[in-house]
């Protein structure tokens, strides 16, 4: 898939299914973050108080047993793209 429809996806509404190894309360962190309205979106200070939160929390929140390298790849930018 190439980076300018990843960027058409997103500005779809569409976003990436909760991968297998990643825990609900990561997952969820991850939607706020890809909220459409950018006001929905924590801001730096915000992530970083929150990310500290799920590492204080002591819990795991990768299941690194259910990792598939196999199911990422890297996606060109669209400046790559543009330039080809």
């Amino acid at each position: 898939m190439a980076g300018i429809e990843v960027i058409e996806m997103v500005k779809g509404g569409k976003r990436l299914p909760k991968p297998p190894h990643v825990y609900t309360k990561l997952y969820s962190l991850m939607l706020q973050c890809w909220a459409k309205d950018p006001c929905n979106r924590p801001d730096f200070p915000t992530l970083c108080e929150l990310l500290g939160a799920l590492a204080k929390d002591h819990q795991k929140y990768l299941n690194l047993k259910e990792y598939d390298q196999r199911l990422y790849v890297n996606v060109p930018t669209v400046n790559e793209e543009m330039s080809d």
